[in-house]
């Protein structure tokens, strides 16, 4: 039913993982030391917040099933927080994944945890709205802002991650940072895989029996370990029982994507944002930790915290609407050597294009030239496209022209099979977006080149909301890149 490999065995075969889920098979990678990690950091940060050397509390709740005090649960808060706001799995993960056989173009998300405590707790500290905001419990949506506490009393639903027609390949890690029996681990019914059958997500409260998938594969699992599947998988979470404390993290890959994925765009960002400068080779835990600990390194170890240094405003302040337009925290000096800066890591068009968009127009010189070097050096139709748009928006006409007609052509270039499996959901109800193929995104190209060249693309001297409208559309989409 499923296949068993120990990390350290990647090195000499890294393609296995990523080869065996292309087949549909269900992987187990056993010890990983980057998960391993995570629980010490979530010590460590522990300690830091509590301003105490005492053992970890943290670990002996996940371990022992301790009931935590609410002085643990704020110190575990704080550390998943901050852990999602300063990218820290996929920074982690990201060596990983190389080792797993996964190749570019590649976007990694930023990594989901699901924390579920006693139903008492839980009720708690749900009620305590001075230390709790509501979508600590209740998400809004799919992204960075989902719940940190999973307070639902019913199975996690049954459901594919896939259900439109997709060129992509996307990849479920899924891991507890404990200890785990099988009666406890994801729900996963393989028997199924790619079948044409219709999911109904209005069953989660019958008992998984009558689920009509038949009986479920479950994993146990120590801390370390991980279950690796294709995201066409169906699988659910097991039933809360009143005493339950559990800690897992849902991380997903995806491959060959020359475009953002464009659902739940604000979770993935390109792989190469997490790896190391050039000639920096150090590991993915290193690498992590100094993020996790400091965003504003004098000798930053990767591109994220350039990246997290321009966005510390939406950081600091998450919920507040637009506050990312204000970058006073970021020098002039600072901004002026972010291209150097950058020219010393991999390319990644997500990061160039959402600081472009930030700098605008504190720095125009620097927005420009971050665009042009989205425009000279991306190979992707959809990149190429959302830098003409971008540049647009910010008044470069002819960099956009140029940049409009380099994503037409490099639509005509790019060939793409789309995968019709699986079916949808037997609502009707669609969890995932049509994908933007080559053929949709060249007329949207054909449409927005024609507007600009007529004078229509963008108003310059429309207002809404007290902002320019011309970057409305922009801000709307590069707002749920940073707005956590």
């Amino acid at each position: 039913m499923f296949t068993e490999l120990h990390y350290s065995t990647l090195s000499s075969q890294p393609l296995t993982a990523y080869e065996r889920l292309r087949r549909g098979e269900i992987v187990v990678v056993r010890q990983c030391p980057e998960l391993l990690i995570m629980r010490e950091v979530l010590a460590s940060w522990e300690q830091h917040h509590n301003r105490s050397s005492a053992p970890s509390k943290i670990l002996e709740m996940i371990d022992h099933k301790q009931r935590p005090s609410i002085q643990t649960i704020m110190a575990l808060y704080s550390g998943l927080r901050r852990m999602r706001q300063t990218y820290f799995v996929p920074t982690l993960l990201a060596d990983l994944v190389r080792l797993l056989g996964f190749s570019e173009p590649m976007l990694l998300e930023v990594g989901l945890n699901r924390l579920v405590l006693p139903v008492d707790i839980g009720d708690q500290i749900q009620s305590r709205k001075d230390l709790f905001m509501e979508e600590d419990f209740q998400s809004r949506r799919h992204g960075p802002l989902q719940e940190i506490f999973y307070v639902r009393k019913d199975y996690g639903q049954p459901h594919r991650e896939l259900d439109q027609p997709h060129s992509i390949f996307q990849s479920h890690l899924w891991f507890p940072l404990h200890d785990m029996p099988a009666e406890e681990s994801l729900l996963l019914f393989p028997d199924y895989y790619r079948e044409d059958i219709l999911v109904d997500r209005g069953q989660k409260h019958l008992p998984v029996e009558e689920w009509g998938l038949g009986k479920p594969l479950q994993i146990a699992l120590k801390a370390g370990d991980m279950i690796l599947f294709h995201s066409e998988h169906i699988h659910g979470s097991v039933k809360r029982k009143d005493e339950t404390i559990r800690l897992s993290y849902d991380f997903r890959v995806i491959t060959d994507c020359p475009h953002d994925h464009g659902w739940h765009h604000q979770d993935f960002w390109n792989y190469r944002n997490f790896v190391p400068a050039h000639n920096n080779p150090a590991v993915a835990g290193e690498r992590a930790v100094n993020i996790l600990n400091s965003c504003f390194e004098s000798v930053p170890s990767s591109s994220l915290e350039h990246f997290n240094r321009c966005s510390s405003t939406a950081v600091a302040q998450q919920y507040v609407e637009w506050v990312i337009y204000n970058l006073d925290t970021v020098s002039q000096t600072f901004l002026e050597e972010l291209p150097q800066v950058f020219a010393k890591f991999p390319f990644a068009e997500d990061r160039y294009l959402t600081v472009a968009w930030l700098c605008w127009p504190r720095n125009n010189d620097l927005a420009r030239s971050l665009l042009e070097t989205v425009c000279s050096e991306t190979s992707s139709y959809y990149w190429a496209w959302r830098g003409a748009r971008l540049a647009a928006a910010l008044g470069c006409t002819t960099l956009a022209n140029q940049t409009f007609n380099k994503a037409a052509q490099l639509c005509g270039a790019t060939k793409q099979t789309l995968d019709s499996n699986p079916t949808p959901y037997r609502n009707g109800r669609r969890q995932t977006s049509p994908e933007v193929t080559p053929e949709v995104a060249l007329n949207f190209i054909e449409q927005d080149l024609q507007a600009l060249q007529e004078g229509t693309l963008y108003d310059p001297n429309e207002t809404q909301f007290g902002f320019n409208a011309p970057l409305y559309g922009e801000r709307c989409y590069f707002r749920e890149k940073v707005r956590f």
